[in-house]
């Protein structure tokens, strides 16, 4: 072995290389850098590789020493070490490998090993693979070409799987035959995995958005079933995220395409006595913008073809587990034939509209167990059903994915929805009425002063006796209408409200201490015409004192046996 620079002295051709004088050359020693090739003007200053090339002995190699390589491997073997990209070269009939510092990267912990070995003992795990490829080189002089190919490689003492971009190039001898191989390679692994896994990761995305929307459009199915018009709107936005097809058949009207509260004011909506709602004002917007709960608020929709409907809604704000406001859900009911109706028999001669009145609170409690029952035994358990597969597909996603996220959202509005229609049936039929009347008022008052924040107080005095049918359920429903007018007109904080049984009679008062009003200004609307002609089924009568600044009370009085023992309202 020799361990003069000389020895690897490519012939370059060019003049641009021209040998420098002894002194420059032992300048250039004494410095400590290697070379490979003394003559240039710009000589070549190798790293680590250059340095471990040039100290070994490669008498023994198939290479022979390193005075006699050919001048074609000195050139390559001096380009390949020059650059920074990962160069290799295989020479001879045995493949020899020879390659730069950048190439290190490659090979891993077969450095030094690998060095001078010939490519069937550094190349083992894939020998197969690229083996028929290095050899078709050297027989026929074509380069070939490769790209993120899976070769399977130890280098770090574990067989693992790695990918490359390469290329294997013919390089010509000194005689102009194939003396040897270059390999160009550029290691693509992290690339390739990285982008399997956001192919994987974007799969299961796209696996769990089609979940996604399949539990949706089963939930729009639900909402579809539904005899009242749904719409569900995004908090603070107001964005429609689903309405049912029963809300567009009322509306007459696209629903699903509003993107924000101020839209809404392409919805015309008057109070039932005229006046306008402002966009604000409207009950959606109240729920989205203020968490108000509604509940029963009539009012007056002006269609596009200029009809004017009668609609009964109710809205609830959906929160999140901090409190804050992330949608909110309306339900509304068309009424307004009903609303005819009753317009109608008020027309008529008093005994005639008391014997149609009574027919219609009939059928309109009917109409009220029936909605209720369905919202009980059909939407709640479908939507219970429909909660509980949610849950079950949360669970089973990891945490930290964007879908799992969503559908935590999703999974929240569904209880949030659940907890709207039960509230909404407990309005329309209150089954706490077997439980006998004072529980059941008690009850309401409860509620109701939890969802309006209008505090009520509760009293019974006397006695309570067993009450006949249909007594119970006529005074439910006065002190339901009494409790919304106050929450609609008084502006009260406080209600009293009292249940006294006296001899024969029992009596029920709603006592505010609100704005109040001048009885003799005030036509009766139809919540008081309904009130009265509840009452009059079972012999009732009622009161009303009231005046501007003072509040308002109700009396409502039933004799305990009512002469009209036949009066039937179903329950």
């Amino acid at each position: 072995m020799t361990s003069r620079s000389d020895d690897f002295t490519p012939k370059f051709g060019s003049s641009a290389y021209q040998r420098n004088s002894p002194v420059e050359q032992a300048q250039q020693n004494q410095a400590g850098s290697p070379y490979v090739g003394n003559g240039g003007a710009h000589p070549i200053v190798f790293g680590e590789m250059a340095r471990l090339i040039e100290s070994i002995d490669w008498s023994p190699s198939p290479l022979g020493p390193s005075a006699q390589w050919p001048q074609s491997l000195k050139t390559a073997l001096n380009i390949c070490l020059h650059s920074r990209f990962q160069l290799a070269i295989y020479w001879g009939p045995e493949l020899v490998f020879l390659y730069n510092d950048a190439e290190r990267e490659v090979i891993g912990s077969l450095h030094p090993y690998a060095l001078g070995k010939p490519a069937r003992e550094v190349l083992v795990d894939m020998w197969e693979t690229v083996g028929p490829m290095l050899h078709k080189v050297l027989k026929s002089g074509e380069a070939t070409w490769s790209v993120d190919q899976p070769l399977m490689f130890d280098r770090y003492g574990l067989v693992e799987e790695a990918f490359f971009t390469w290329s294997y190039s013919p390089i010509p001898d000194d005689d102009g035959n194939i003396g040897g191989v270059l390999l160009v390679t550029q290691e693509t692994t992290q690339r390739v995995l990285a982008e399997r896994r956001l192919r994987e990761a974007a799969e299961r995305e796209r696996k769990l958005r089609a979940e996604a929307d399949s539990q949706r459009a089963l939930l729009e199915t639900v909402l579809n079933q539904m005899p009242a018009g749904v719409v569900i709107a995004k908090a603070p936005s107001g964005e429609v995220l689903l309405a049912n097809n029963q809300a567009e058949q009322i509306l007459q009207r696209s629903v699903g395409e509003l993107r924000s509260v101020e839209e809404y004011s392409q919805y015309q909506i008057f109070r039932l006595d005229g006046r306008a709602y402002s966009t604000q004002e409207q009950p959606l917007a109240r729920s989205i913008l203020r968490g108000e709960v509604v509940m029963g608020e009539e009012l007056r929709y002006l269609r596009p073809d200029g009809t004017f409907r009668v609609l009964f809604t109710n809205t609830a704000p959906v929160r999140d587990e901090t409190g804050a406001i992330v949608a909110s859900v309306v339900t509304f009911q068309d009424i307004t034939d009903l609303r005819l109706a009753q317009e109608e028999l008020l027309r008529q001669s008093n005994n005639v509209i008391h014997d149609l009145a009574g027919k219609l609170i009939t059928a309109q409690e009917e109409e009220r167990r029936r909605i209720a029952r369905d919202l009980h035994d059909d939407v709640a358990q479908r939507i219970a059903l429909l909660s509980s597969q949610m849950h079950n597909l949360q669970e089973s996603l990891p945490t930290g994915i964007a879908a799992a996220e969503e559908l935590s959202d999703i999974q929240e509005e569904i209880e949030q929805t659940s907890e709207s229609i039960r509230l909404i049936s407990h309005q329309l039929h209150s089954s706490t009425l077997i439980l006998g009347l004072p529980r059941a008022l008690e009850g309401y008052c409860h509620e109701f002063s939890q969802q309006r924040r209008i505090k009520v107080e509760f009293t019974q005095k006397g006695s309570m006796v067993r009450l006949p049918e249909p007594v119970p359920l006529v005074m439910f429903r006065v002190l339901q209408e009494a409790l919304y007018n106050v929450a609609r007109h008084s502006g009260a904080a406080q209600v009293e409200v009292s249940l006294l049984t006296e001899e024969d009679e029992v009596r029920l008062r709603v006592k505010d201490r609100g704005k109040g009003f001048d009885p003799a200004q005030i036509s009766d609307g139809l919540g008081l015409v309904s009130m009265r002609e509840r009452l009059r089924l079972v012999d009732g009568k009622i009161k009303i004192s009231s005046a501007p600044g003072l509040g308002t009370e109700i009396e409502a009085a039933v004799p305990v046996r009512p002469s009209h023992s036949s009066a039937t309202i179903p329950a």
